[in-house]
């Protein structure tokens, strides 16, 4: 039951595990937030959105995983233990996912919707390749060029190897556990993010450019095909985008995900951000 007329979807309350609670230096340990103002570590990104995902499968269905997009902003920080839920909204033909606090307060918002390819990008989709090189490509950290790449990643998603993700968001349901409408379960979405960062930490900025720790505060995601668990694929990552913000310097990574044949199930970008050496 929701309490809100406008929207379509209306999750149940849940608390949100830290399992990178012992990540040293990073903003989900608890000293290292503190010294940057916060009360203590904060959930990941890729927990919040696969909190958020109930309420953009529940519009669209399976055929999210045939050919759909989402492209999350992460706005605000969670804390372990903290009440959160999921709700969404209809903005046209994009559905607008949220995550909020019992207070109101806003901590991720998405967009999601079907399509691939062109469908899938531009202002208000997954990413919009325009903005490339339009905010200080040239200007910043240089010793990391446009179209770095790391080696490939080979991986086989497992029940055991998404355990951790799954159980820290509260997410429950079958098709990632049991069975799904293509037989055995499939990966969560937000399993690719992790394996991208890992690649994309083979590169960090130097401190002429950047200070503290990284902030992962947008990443999206153009799915073609379900991911099956047991079965091999690989992750090519490329730079695509670097830039200012306000107050911050990013790396824009992007990513393909390509099964066994060759064919590609998943395209993916996400922003590493640092406050600027010189704010």
């Amino acid at each position: 039951m929701t309490t809100d007329s406008t929207r379509l979807y209306e999750g149940e309350w849940r608390t949100l595990g830290n399992p990178s609670s012992d990540s040293m230096g990073s903003i989900h340990e608890d000293g290292t937030a503190r010294e940057f103002g916060f009360k203590g570590g904060l959930v990941t990104g890729s927990i919040v959105a696969t909190r958020a995902m109930p309420a953009i499968l529940s519009h669209f269905g399976p055929r999210f995983f045939e050919g759909g997009w989402y492209g999350f902003r992460f706005i605000g920080g969670i804390y372990e233990g903290e009440p959160v839920r999921e709700f969404a909204e209809l903005d046209g033909d994009v559905l607008v996912a949220k995550v909020e606090k019992q207070d109101g307060t806003l901590c991720a918002i998405g967009r999601a919707g079907l399509g691939t390819g062109e469908a899938a990008l531009g202002p208000e989709r997954a990413w919009d390749p325009t903005e490339d090189g339009q905010r200080g490509v040239d200007d910043v950290m240089l010793d990391i060029p446009l179209g770095v790449s790391p080696d490939p990643l080979e991986f086989t998603p497992t029940l055991d190897g998404t355990a951790r993700l799954r159980e820290a968001a509260r997410e429950d349901g079958e098709w990632y556990t049991s069975a799904s409408p293509w037989g055995g379960p499939i990966c969560p979405p937000e399993q690719l993010m992790h394996y991208a960062l890992g690649l994309a930490r083979r590169h960090p900025p130097s401190e002429v450019d950047a200070k503290g720790p990284p902030i992962w505060s947008h990443h999206a995601l153009v799915i073609e095909a379900p991911i099956l668990l047991g079965r091999p694929y690989v992750l090519r990552e490329w730079l695509a985008d670097k830039g200012r913000g306000s107050r911050t310097v990013f790396l824009n990574w992007q990513f393909e995900v390509t099964d066994a044949d060759g064919r590609r199930v998943a395209t993916g970008r996400h922003r590493r951000s640092w406050f600027a050496a010189d704010s």
